[in-house]
């Protein structure tokens, strides 16, 4: 027996894909704000992953001026095939951003599903000894690089966990750290402590900070990076290797 009006079989949705052959700015910001947040609440992932993987599929749209509805694997690999000079790890982060659209958020993983993600060949590194590290330490000037120095050493924490630390986070008498919860899949993080000399260091940092709130961030992404570029390789390639 055929079913009546209004008692019609429901059909599973198909996932909804912009057909338009050309996207204008408008259309890609509210793609990838859907996208952004299929990443955050589907996928669990972390706020500076999201941010990267934006950041990658709004490059590959205009580079490819189309719409998703018209992307094809050889869209993508003629894409790929500018980024073969590129570090390993890097053609390898914009392969899973890849996937991540194509394939999770807009349900077309014939468009990625040949692409494999590269291998980067094992690089001994050289581990700087007790005496490298004094001397990187020693080479430090500012009050602001041996407090992150020493954060970075005696805590444990990630750059991002650094870089995001904020002063209501911290109890300097009790030498703790309390992030705030920025677990992962894959990470979780817990209290974590700083030595004295940390403690000390951190003091004499945020007493040339002047006025600071709460909230207020203790270390940029920038003056970390600033820290540790360049006087580095300095420090730990000036001496001979044995």
């Amino acid at each position: 027996m055929a079913p009546g009006r209004g008692f019609e079989p429901l059909r599973p949705k198909e996932p909804q894909v912009l057909q338009t052959q050309n996207l204008s700015p408008l259309d890609v910001d509210g793609l990838l704000a859907s996208f952004r947040q299929f990443c955050e609440v589907d996928l669990q992932l972390r706020e500076n992953t999201v941010k990267g993987h934006a950041q990658k599929i709004r490059r590959f749209f205009k580079s490819v001026k189309k719409g998703p509805g018209g992307i094809t694997d050889v869209d993508i690999r003629n894409y790929l095939a500018g980024f073969k000079e590129k570090r390993e790890r890097t053609r390898a982060n914009l392969i899973i951003a890849l996937r991540r659209f194509f394939r999770d958020f807009m349900r077309m993983g014939e468009v990625v599903e040949s692409f494999r993600l590269p291998h980067a060949p094992f690089k001994p590194k050289r581990v700087p000894t007790r005496e490298d590290v004094q001397k990187f330490y020693a080479a430090l000037k500012s009050p602001r690089e041996r407090a992150i120095f020493l954060m970075y050493a005696t805590t444990g924490l990630r750059k991002h966990e650094l870089i995001s630390l904020a002063l209501k986070e911290i109890d300097l008498e009790r030498r703790t750290v309390l992030p705030k919860g920025d677990s992962s899949r894959t990470k979780r993080t817990w209290a974590t402590f700083f030595n004295e000399e940390a403690k000390h260091a951190l003091k004499e940092y945020l007493n040339g900070r002047g006025e600071l709130t709460l909230d207020s961030k203790l270390f940029s992404e920038k003056a970390v990076r600033k820290t540790f570029k360049g006087r580095s390789e300095q420090e730990f390639t000036s001496r001979p290797k044995s």
